[in-house]
């Protein structure tokens, strides 16, 4: 999982505005929020029906008692009056049936309907976020190094690189992996290859695993639609969340996140100091204290060219898990997403987390799963 900032540029158009994806869509990833209804796309239909029935019927006079519907079997009857007299006749069954026959036409063509439509508008979310936060994504606490076959990100901070993107353009995985390695060897770091669900070719990871890269755990990549109004976002006035403005605060939460998983977190410690200090315009620490302790945390990039804001870090202190307290700093850093008029907010999401995101609407796009190649100073290559 990548842990860092976007580049400050200027303020432009977002990619989603000027291609007009998102106007064009319509609805975006909020997939399943509404659902198409029948009677919509069929009440016209039914009304016809009913009205050509109706003409028929309504026509009180001296002919009607001869007509071929007075000779249906008894049924539940209409009482219809005339000057001269008053006739009964029963409802015509034709109008039940034609109803029901309409409905179980028209009811599964909606529901596929709905379904490519629902696929197209997936789609165009994760071909956006393809270009917005892999091929164009920058962050402000690495280089940023794009060729016409990948784009590189090395770390500013001494943490690892990564490649979120490239296109092979038919050329073979090993010798590819092997400029990469050497790319980032000649910089002394480690890197990650983060391999998504959708990626050519299918068997990318495979590969990678063969030339001596490690796997990390496989993450759900899953975004919320923010245009849709949503009512958990009011759970954050329950807890107390604290916006981070002093960099001495980074202490304690790298100890949180130490006292989760015992590994080395210098190169984190100088990502979100260095963020915090000359990027704040673009990112948000945000900790709840409980006791005198921080015991949760997480933060938020808001790329200016970018339709997506998105979140990274939660962590909360095992003993105080399962009090909505990570819920509470997704719904802050949901609203100041917001707030500043992002349309989407994403989230690579692990199994401890992803239960919780969907259950407030977010939705999966694709899986990934990054590698790991560990730099070893007397070699580049396996």
């Amino acid at each position: 999982m990548r842990n860092a900032a976007p580049n400050e540029i200027a303020n432009g158009p977002r990619l989603a505005d000027r291609l007009g994806v998102v106007a064009g869509i319509g609805v975006a990833v909020g997939w399943s929020e509404g659902n198409m209804s029948a009677s919509a796309c069929v009440g016209s239909a039914i009304d016809e029906n009913t009205s050509a029935i109706e003409a028929n019927l309504v026509r009180p006079g001296p002919n009607i008692a001869n007509s071929s519907l007075s000779r249906k079997k008894p049924g539940p009857s209409i009482a219809f009056f005339s000057k001269r007299s008053v006739k009964t006749l029963e409802r015509p069954k034709t109008l039940s049936l034609g109803v029901d026959r309409l409905f179980k036409v028209q009811a599964p063509v909606l529901r596929e309907k709905h379904r490519v439509q629902r696929q197209s508008v997936e789609a165009n979310v994760l071909a956006l976020y393809d270009i917005e936060e892999r091929r164009d994504v920058q962050y402000f606490d690495a280089i940023r190094e794009a060729t016409p076959t990948v784009v590189r990100h090395r770390s500013r901070v001494g943490g690892r690189g990564f490649v979120i993107y490239w296109d092979l353009k038919g050329a073979e995985v090993g010798p590819f992996a092997r400029e990469q390695i050497a790319h980032f060897a000649s910089a002394g770091q480690d890197f990650e290859w983060k391999v998504y669900d959708h990626d050519a070719p299918a068997s990318l990871g495979a590969q990678l695993q063969a030339l001596g890269f490690e796997p990390e755990p496989k993450e759900a990549i899953v975004c919320l639609d923010l245009s849709v109004p949503r009512k958990w976002l009011a759970s954050s006035a329950r807890v107390h969340v604290e916006r981070v403005t002093d960099p001495k605060v980074v202490e304690e939460i790298i100890a949180l996140k130490r006292s989760v998983k015992d590994e080395d977190l210098s190169y984190l410690a100088s990502s979100l100091t260095t963020q915090l200090l000359a990027d704040g315009s673009h990112f948000g620490l945000y900790v709840v204290r409980a006791e005198g302790k921080v015991v949760s945390i997480g933060w938020a990039r808001f790329d200016a060219h970018s339709s997506f804001a998105s979140l990274w870090g939660g962590t909360t202190a095992p003993a105080w898990r399962n009090r909505g307290l990570y819920t509470a700093l997704v719904a802050t850093r949901a609203s100041e997403a917001v707030r500043r008029g992002y349309r989407y907010l994403t989230v690579d999401a692990l199994p401890t987390s992803r239960p919780i995101l969907e259950k407030l609407g977010f939705k999966v796009m694709t899986y990934a799963c990054g590698y790991v190649w560990r730099h070893k100073p007397d070699a580049t290559s396996r």
